[in-house]
């Protein structure tokens, strides 16, 4: 897949188009992104679709934002280096738990029932079908959420539409005009 058929985001997250049908205008996405942020825009993507076949991304992943020093105290943003620190430690803290998580996956019968137990930051993966209109109703419906990570999905859903709407022009030039 190269970087035109896909919406690529932090290390892990993209939006990548599977399908698309000219005559139903359906469309059927890949997306991975961090839980945290499904949570976030979920709402929107259901009311113009369908999501399904929800699972965690392997090999498990996930995205520790860092915390700008001007997020801290005053005291506490004048330590060298803070901002470093405290991925760092973040890090750590969140490999451990991933790696317990990696261990329990193999004996449950839906490893996706762990998901709400995950680190918030864990990449989930799923597919998203809807008609295309939907897509930019999405779009708009997050514009203003105020969330790390929005951005960059809306980015990465209208790189998807441009490659949509690119192919509907395409067959749409191959249909013949009837003339009356």
């Amino acid at each position: 897949m190269s970087d035109e058929e896909e919406g690529t985001f932090f290390e892990y997250g993209k939006v990548i188009l599977k399908a698309s049908d000219f005559k139903t205008r359906m469309v059927e996405c890949h997306v991975c992104m961090p839980c945290c942020l499904m949570q976030t825009v979920i709402p929107h993507l259901l009311a113009g679709g369908s999501l399904h076949n929800l699972r965690i991304r392997e090999p498990l992943a996930v995205w520790i934002p860092k915390i700008p020093a001007e997020c801290f105290i005053e005291e506490v943003s004048q330590i060298a280096n803070i901002e470093d620190k405290v991925q760092v430690s973040m890090r750590e803290e969140i490999v451990r738990v991933s790696k317990l998580f990696t261990h329990l996956q193999p004996y449950l019968k839906n490893p996706a029932d762990i998901v709400p137990m995950l680190p918030l930051g864990t990449y989930v993966e799923f597919e998203y079908r809807c008609v295309v209109d939907e897509i930019i109703k999405v779009i708009v419906g997050i514009e203003g959420i105020l969330v790390h990570g929005v951005p960059e999905f809306q980015w990465a859903l209208a790189k998807v539409l441009r490659l949509v709407i690119s192919d509907f022009e395409r067959f749409d030039a191959l249909i013949p005009v009837k003339s009356t």
